[in-house]
């Protein structure tokens, strides 16, 4: 079982290294085109999946979500403001989340650095230090998820009305039906709660969302029409 101060060690550094990340946004097809390194090559007789492989397992996840958004019959028009929404969301959410997580670990920058240079030497960890880690620790949990909440009423409001009545019924329908275990639910609510549910699971948890909404918006448009040469009369 993972101690307390190592969980927060690796809880606060995923977390920042994700603030770090930039949030996938829609392509502008105006935008230089920027090819990312190679890979290293693989150690001789290391087994690697091919990327073939990995986007294959991609599509399989991609093909699960489709299932409960294909029905819904979401338009171009729509698909460009959940994309707008999610991305607006994510990063308020991201820079209302690292004003919280920088500033304690940072006071506590000399206090680390002063133990890990005691611990090399063989030295003890400090009774305190231990336990500033893990109130540091239940404190970001706590915002971290007061920040998801916020970030789910915005989602789901925005979504709720941008969807027609018709969307929004299927919606709660497929959850209601996706969440029966034996021919029993298991959970309860009304239908905001189902509705909230459905946003959560469909277009919040799901990390390759706004790629897939913009592959669909892109089937939904017609190919263009190659011009003909004029004939001579």
């Amino acid at each position: 079982m993972k101690t307390a101060h190592w969980y927060f060690g690796s809880l606060l550094a995923l977390s920042l290294v994700a603030l770090a990340k930039p949030v996938v946004l829609a392509q502008n097809p105006t935008a230089p085109t920027v090819t990312a390194a190679p890979a290293a090559e693989p150690a001789k007789g290391e087994n690697v999946i091919p990327r073939e492989v990995l986007a294959l397992f991609d599509d399989i996840d991609d093909i699960d979500k489709l299932r409960v958004i294909a029905p819904l019959n979401i338009t171009p028009d729509q698909v460009d403001k959940i994309i707008a929404l999610l991305d607006t969301t994510s990063r308020s959410q991201n820079v209302r989340l690292s004003a919280l997580a920088v500033p304690p670990i940072k006071d506590l920058a000399a206090e680390i650095k002063a133990v890990r240079a005691k611990m090399l030497t063989g030295g003890a960890i400090p009774k305190d230090f231990d336990q500033k880690v893990v109130k540091l620790q239940a404190a970001f949990v706590k915002q971290k998820k007061a920040e998801e909440a916020k970030s789910l009423v915005t989602v789901t409001t925005g979504i709720f009305n941008l969807f027609t009545k018709t969307q929004i019924s299927k919606a709660v329908q497929i959850t209601r039906a996706n969440t029966m275990l034996d021919g029993k639910p298991t959970m309860e609510g009304d239908d905001n709660a189902f509705f909230t549910y459905y946003v959560l699971n469909t277009f919040m948890s799901y990390p390759r969302m706004i790629p897939l909404l913009l592959d669909i918006k892109k089937a939904q448009q017609p190919d263009p029409v190659t011009p003909q040469p004029e004939t001579g009369k």
